[in-house]
């Protein structure tokens, strides 16, 4: 009998372990494009600065198969090469967004943290890495929602 039980209580914890709670159905992949638009542009020698906004849309699909289009504006900053800004993503047809704090290095391999948002993204949170190639990349990571 208590074999039986024991192997009920490691079955339920392999369970619990197994559920969505766990189990990652909060990993995503996405795929963005789009253009630098109103850039300003300082260079000299080996200095060079460029702010303006990067202006696209990103399509995302979450591990359950939910897809989500979001368009959206990054106002940025690179300083030789190595860039820092933040995103606002807005879910294509709505007014929900979230918020993607983002940083690149020279080579255009970026991480970003999700920071909240409204609408259906209120609490939000999340880490991405991609890599940007001329205007557009690919990524993957975590994406939660309440």
């Amino acid at each position: 009998m208590k074999k039986i039980i024991s192997l009920l209580i490691i079955l339920a914890v392999s369970a619990f372990i197994n559920s969505s709670a766990f189990s990652g159905h909060h990993k995503a992949t996405f795929q963005y494009g789009g253009d630098w638009v109103n850039t300003t542009v300082v260079a000299n020698g080996d200095y060079f600065i460029m702010v303006g906004a990067f202006v696209g849309t990103n399509e995302m699909v979450r591990e359950a198969g939910e897809v989500i289009i979001t368009n959206f504006t990054c106002p940025g900053i690179f300083i030789n090469g190595v860039g820092n800004g933040a995103c606002k993503m807005k879910l294509a047809g709505s007014e929900d967004f979230y918020i993607l704090d983002w940083a690149c290095d020279a080579e255009s391999n970026c991480k970003g943290k999700v920071v909240n948002g409204t609408g259906r993204f209120e609490g939000a949170s999340g880490e991405l890495t991609w890599v940007h190639n001329g205007g557009f990349g690919k990524g993957s990571g975590t994406f939660l929602t309440k």
